[in-house]
């Protein structure tokens, strides 16, 4: 034995571990065939790790003395093993194995069964294929996806048809493996069948076949993908959106998904509204005028659909829906929040203000669009693109502040003229800031004063001499005791005393609905003078 490898060799005595690791694969990395028989001899080692060590150190070393003990660590235990050893017999490359490795695929043992597949795969047995094939019918996953993958390795374009039916296999490895084989192979002929397969009833079997189309990159299958995107089934949905965009990322504007138009129309009047919803959004991605009138006809269906059919308006952008739209504002509060994200899209989409909103919008649609909004804190963006687009309204800059951010119980039209008690539209607390500009984001003025909601996350914007008053309000299920928290603490931190405020402002309580007694409690605990 070499000198250079008797030292080596010494140190797989080594009490520590990384170093017993290193030493195993710098006799692999010289390729120290005088080192065999020990390598060999060491192969019982009750360390997995070790043990598939010595197994990669074997297959760099490439000697077939070493390919019996390696087919034996086929069964072993750990499956980083089996793997290493199954990839050593490939590296040998003793193509005198494949008669025993056939046999190996009817062993008893599981772990035997899918280290000769895996090996066969390796040593790419063309030999192999028709002992393979009914591999991917074994009754344990682990040999299914083993055949699956040593397929695909082969690639041998005979074994397509059998692959295209291990698509729908219970178990998401097995089809994974399954997909990579088919895109290894690489046979663009089997498109047809795997679109035809998207219209099986076996939800695994058509999320097997949209994995496949997306790997082949199947343009062809951009139409029947999309009407996968309002499958019943979860995991397919996503993966037919994910695989679009994998095959063309503006598959919407393609011409195939404009075909599908008339066929997605009629899965419009499906049973289920979960399917009548997501087809709506599919709709409006697409895109297609054709589509207004089916989308405006969704907007009297159940509540979800209602939803994906104004989402799916506001994305198809055609400025004829804006009066649909606007009939059935008294729907709901998501229904106002997502007509106002429809109506931006629409003039987005269009370039220029639409004509008939100032028309068709008055005092009291103005008042219930930002009420959502403002509650949850949609505040600036959505809250400044109402401003914008209802500047040709009747309503002057103040007016509208004063919808925003003052109290406002009785609203009347001037377009209709109803009048109806509203809840406040501004949510938590309101600083009254005197003549300056706050740093908050969300501020609007009326001429005189600037008012800033203050929420616990942006409250500590200002600062104690900016606060004024405050003004509460009882919006449920909102942080507003976090939001004074901040603010009793701001009218604090100048002095650095806890106990003794910096100022002393109004707290001005507007309790209808009226607010829980822990938040009374917390308000007369930190605020001495509540004006009602």
């Amino acid at each position: 034995m070499h000198r250079v490898v008797a030292r080596i060799v010494q140190r797989l005595d080594n009490v520590d571990p990384e170093a017993r690791y290193q030493a195993i694969r710098k006799l692999g990395e010289i390729r120290a065939a005088d080192a065999l028989d020990v390598l060999i001899g060491r192969f019982d080692d009750d360390d997995p790790v070790f043990r598939r060590e010595v197994a990669q150190a074997l297959g760099q070393i490439g000697d077939s003395r070493a390919v019996g003990v390696l087919l034996e660590r086929l069964s072993d235990t750990d499956e980083s093993v089996r793997q290493a050893a199954a990839v050593a017999l490939g590296q040998i490359n003793d193509r005198t194995l494949i008669p025993v490795l056939v046999k190996g695929l009817k062993d008893e043992s599981w772990q035997h069964r899918r280290g000769c597949a895996m090996t066969l795969g390796e040593l790419k047995a063309a030999e192999a294929v028709e002992h393979l094939v009914p591999a991917l019918s074994d009754r344990n996953d682990e040999v299914r996806f083993a055949a699956a993958t040593a397929l695909g390795r082969i690639r041998d374009p005979r074994v397509v048809r059998h692959l295209v039916a291990q698509l729908g296999d219970v178990d998401t490895r097995v089809r994974e493996s399954t997909v990579e084989a088919l895109a290894r192979i690489g046979d663009r002929r089997i498109i047809p069948q795997l679109v035809q397969a998207l219209e099986t009833d076996n939800w695994t079997h058509r999320h097997g076949c949209a994995l496949a189309l997306g790997r082949l990159k199947a343009v062809e299958a951009i139409a029947p993908l999309v009407a996968r995107l309002s499958d019943e089934d979860r995991e397919v949905r996503e993966l037919a959106a994910g695989v679009l965009e994998q095959i063309d990322p503006q598959w919407h504007q393609s011409p195939r998904a404009r075909r599908m138009i008339p066929k997605l129309i009629n899965r419009l009047e499906a049973e289920s509204p979960y399917v009548r919803a997501l087809t709506a959004e599919v709709l409006g991605r697409i895109g297609d005028p054709k589509a207004l009138d089916a989308l405006i006809g969704r907007l009297e269906d159940e509540p979800q659909v209602r939803y994906a059919a104004v989402r799916g308006l506001g994305e198809l952008g055609e400025p004829a829906a804006v009066p649909h739209i606007l009939e059935h504002l008294d729907a709901d509060r998501q229904y106002l929040h997502l007509t106002v994200e429809a109506l931006l899209g629409i003039r987005e989409r269009n370039g220029r203000y639409i004509d008939a909103w100032p028309n068709v919008f008055c005092r009291e649609c103005l008042t219930r669009a930002v009420r959502w909004p403002s509650r949850f804190s949609f505040g600036k963006r959505l809250t400044y693109a109402v401003r914008r687009a209802m500047d040709k309204s009747a309503l002057s800059g103040p007016e509208l502040n004063r919808l925003l951010f003052k109290p406002f119980r009785l609203v009347t039209c001037r377009k209709c003229g109803l009048a109806e008690n509203l809840e406040p539209g501004v949510a938590l607390v309101i600083g009254v800031i005197g003549g300056k500009w706050a740093r908050d984001q969300r501020t609007f003025s009326d001429g005189d004063r600037l008012y800033v909601l203050l929420w616990d996350e942006d409250a500590s914007r200002a600062t104690a001499a900016d606060i004024d008053e405050l003004e509460v309000r009882n919006v449920p299920n909102t942080g507003y005791d976090r939001a004074l928290n901040v603010v009793w603490a701001k009218l604090h931190e100048a002095a650095g005393e806890e106990g003794t405020p910096t100022k002393k402002i109004p707290v001005r309580l507007v309790d209808d609905p009226p607010l829980s007694e822990s938040a009374l409690e917390l308000l007369k605990a930190k605020f001495k003078k509540i004006l009602r």
